[in-house]
């Protein structure tokens, strides 16, 4: 049994875990990959869970593990495992409260609903493309005409995720797998070493790093095309998440 079950992957839910473990905090710990295992920092009570999930699966492991509550704190794009968990949470009558990332704005950025608007809008422009959507992304990325030639991708560094990238016939040379958030010097090093026109990116909030992506691409004269946020509830502040967990450990 668990008093809590989290959904992570973030920097957020990392937090998260960390704090239940100070806590002493009997939790599980979702998370999708190898990597996001080895990114945890936690101890007995904790325990980490890797592998992907679906309704069903979630649904099943709230039934074994009898939480208080579930924390939804995945990525602000991950709108499928948020549908899921939501779902899941519903049908087993368990508290469901999702952390919310604050939107950030920049001015001298182009704004896409979807990812294949901004293919479709990249495809009228020359240049070399700069991806931080990740390697999720670089199926559809295809789409970008040459893409073999003028797209970059920035990639977490677990091994599927480069393998992904590699057999769909990205060289390796433009794949650069690596940890964020960045400084905005090293964004702009990034640019200038490829001789990027277009960043493709996310709001992915001050979390996230986006304002230190977007302004050094526009200092290096690029142009940014920003893929929306999903619809989604406003969702709990961390600090209100932390306190429901300290709350959990009395």
């Amino acid at each position: 049994m668990s008093e809590v079950l989290l959904f992570g992957g973030t920097s957020e839910g990392r937090q998260l875990a960390e704090y239940m473990s100070s806590l002493r905090l009997p939790a599980v710990v979702c998370v999708a990959t190898d990597y996001g295992e080895t990114v945890m920092d936690v101890a007995e009570p904790v325990r980490v869970r890797v592998g992907r999930l679906d309704a069903d699966q979630i649904a099943e492991l709230i039934t074994a593990e009898r939480p208080r509550f579930v924390v939804d704190a995945t990525h602000p794009y991950a709108d499928v495992v948020t549908k899921n968990i939501l779902t899941a949470c519903e049908r087993c009558a368990v508290p469901c409260f999702r952390v919310h990332r604050d939107s950030e704005q920049e001015d001298g950025c182009r704004h896409f609903a979807t990812l294949s608007q901004a293919i479709d809008w990249i495809n009228t422009l020359p240049g070399v493309v700069f991806s931080s959507l990740g390697a999720k992304a670089s199926a559809e990325l295809c789409g970008i005409s040459g893409y073999a030639e003028r797209v970059w991708l920035r990639i977490l560094p677990y091994p599927n995720g480069i393998e992904s990238c590699l057999a769909l016939g990205y060289p390796m040379s433009h794949i650069m797998a690596v940890q964020g958030p960045f400084t905005e010097e090293f964004n702009a090093a990034c640019f200038r070493q490829t001789g990027a026109s277009v960043l493709l990116t996310k709001d992915t909030g001050r979390q996230g790093g986006f304002h230190e992506k977007v302004r050094a691409a526009l200092s290096c004269g690029m142009q940014v095309a920003v893929i929306d946020r999903p619809e989604d509830s406003e969702g709990c502040s961390m600090e209100q998440i932390m306190n429901k967990l300290k709350e959990a450990s009395e």
